[in-house]
């Protein structure tokens, strides 16, 4: 059994991390760890290779005085005392769930009652909807709040049953993620006006979700990720947003998109979202008053990270137009500020790094161009005019025909990653793989 302690006895203002293989290196040992309860504040089983005993982890109790305040645990398949630590540890602040191999949602909501100071929860196996409801009604003063797995309850019709928010209000919560497991999952936007302090929610593969379009905007969030979302039509942002992630959501409209202002949005990501070229004009650049007249937003903080990934919806003008130029249609994207650009799966070619380089956004220190058209020639003239490149993503690029290229890219310091997984046929009947 592998245990890692974490004490939070400092030198130098540091923290050390002490791994203990059961307090069986030697009966010295036994004894120093068992009475130096600041080792035990912090226990963290997520390294467990093997089923954690009952006894053990009453111990471990035992040897922190119950002064535990974070509890990690993997393999611990113990559900009396899930159910009473929160008891026992009044200190306990967090609980991270890694596994657990019986149903959880009723031992958990037990769990979250008991532990009066509990902040932070993270849930990795399942629980139901109601669960999260009645976790967070019964222990509102939560700040973290992330389920990995949430199973919303069906009725004898086989449709998902709705779910709505009950108590609060939850003045501390700021970060609430939920991904669902079912494909008729329905979440309620609704929490938002019942946790104003909210400042980061995800929201992953719920399709059906009940979105107001100004339900966002009168939010402090200054994170949003919407991953197999459904909604009406494109939500109302708030301007506090510095963080957007937007995967595979289904839109009805996308009006709302130039009345939405962000001015301190620094991270962009959009991946399988049908979009035009112009979208993200209209989503940095512009914004729209009440009487419908345009504007161009002033003041508004350049993009750090930007990933684009088969958003485009019009076809690519092979001859006259690049990638580049698209993102050339805001002035926020290619600037001294950008570090990483994602854009795999574009017609991304020569050309397009030529322009890149031409532009002001050489600061760049990531960049992936996966599945896209570059050539060993384009990727030399990256190297030669991004002087702050470190790392290179070109898995699949079929028109790096040599390594020449990437060992040149290596020998100016950019850590390249370059896989060809297919097998190519060859006319004699044999097949190269790289």
């Amino acid at each position: 059994m592998y245990l890692a302690i974490q004490g939070s006895e400092a030198e130098n203002g540091c923290q050390h991390l002490f791994q203990v293989n059961c307090l069986r290196v030697s009966k010295s040992w036994q004894v120093y760890l068992s009475k130096e309860c600041k080792f035990w504040t912090h226990i963290d089983l997520s390294d467990a290779s093997k089923t954690v005993s009952s006894s053990f982890l009453t111990k471990a109790v035992r040897y922190s005085q119950n002064k535990l305040h974070t509890l990690t645990l993997h393999r611990a398949p113990h559900l009396p005392f899930l159910r009473n630590v929160g008891r026992v540890c009044k200190s306990l602040h967090t609980i991270n769930i890694i596994s657990f191999p019986h149903t959880l949602s009723d031992t958990l909501v037990s769990a979250v009652q008991f532990a009066q100071n509990l902040r932070k929860l993270l849930i990795i196996p399942c629980v139901t909807a109601d669960a999260v409801i009645q976790i967070l009604r019964r222990r509102p003063e939560l700040e973290s709040l992330e389920i990995k797995s949430v199973l919303f309850t069906r009725n004898g019709t086989g449709r998902s049953l709705p779910r709505y928010w009950q108590g609060g209000p939850f003045h501390s919560l700021h970060t609430l993620a939920m991904n669902g497991v079912e494909p008729n999952g329905q979440f309620d936007f609704g929490l938002l006006t019942l946790a104003p302090a909210l400042q980061s929610l995800t929201v992953i593969k719920i399709p059906s979700s009940i979105l107001k379009s100004d339900q966002l905007f009168h939010s402090k969030l200054t994170s949003l990720v919407l991953k197999k979302v459904g909604a009406h039509e494109f939500p109302l942002l708030p301007p506090t947003l510095k963080s957007l992630s937007l995967h595979s959501v289904v839109l009805l409209t996308w009006n709302n998109v130039l009345r939405s202002r962000l001015p301190e949005l620094t991270y962009l990501d959009l991946s399988e979202v049908c979009l035009s070229p112009e979208f993200l004009e209209y989503l940095l650049d512009l914004y729209e008053d009440d009487d419908g007249t345009q504007h161009a937003l002033s003041d508004a903080k350049p993009l750090q990270h930007l990933s684009l990934s088969g958003t485009l919806d019009s076809p690519f003008d092979e001859k006259n137009s690049t990638v580049t130029a698209h993102l050339l249609k805001s002035k926020r994207i290619l600037t001294p500020s950008l570090m990483s650009l994602r854009v795999p799966f574009l017609p991304f070619r020569d050309d397009d790094a030529r322009a890149l380089i031409a532009s002001d956004a050489t600061n760049l220190s990531s960049i992936n161009l996966s599945s896209t058209k570059i050539s060993g020639a384009g990727l030399k003239t990256l190297v030669d005019g991004m002087p702050r490149l470190e790392v290179a993503r070109l898995d699949h690029c079929r028109n790096l025909s040599s390594r020449d290229a990437i060992e040149y890219a290596q020998s100016r310091g950019v850590h390249v990653h370059y896989t060809m997984n297919e097998h190519i046929g060859l006319a004699n009947g044999r097949s190269v793989r790289y």
